[in-house]
């Protein structure tokens, strides 16, 4: 509440991942256990994604082969090859993604 409202209220729209980390604590809190515990058995595994993971804080390394990813800070400015990163700052709303 220290911020002041971006627009009024159903006048538009906005991404945030708030939803997303809500939905991660409370699927901690209802189970007793780690998110990454519950996505890998109740999703990964069950619908049988076999190249797919939640990797953990500081896993970087993608094990198989993979496309190269590669951002520019602004227009014009050199490329940066951002392929393997740390995922775990997105948790829930966003740190899925290549087995690593």
């Amino acid at each position: 509440m220290a911020h002041e409202a971006l627009f009024a209220p159903g006048t538009s729209w906005s991404y945030g991942n708030t939803n997303y980390l809500l939905a991660g604590l409370l699927i901690e809190k209802v189970t007793g256990r780690p998110l990454a515990e519950q996505i890998t058995h109740r999703i990964i595994q069950r619908i049988g994604l076999r190249h797919t993971s939640f990797p953990g804080a500081g896993d970087e390394r993608i094990r198989e082969a993979h496309s190269q990813g590669y951002f520019a800070a602004k227009p014009g400015a050199p490329l940066e090859k951002i392929t393997e990163m740390d995922l775990s700052w997105g948790w829930v709303a966003g740190q899925v993604g290549p087995r690593r």
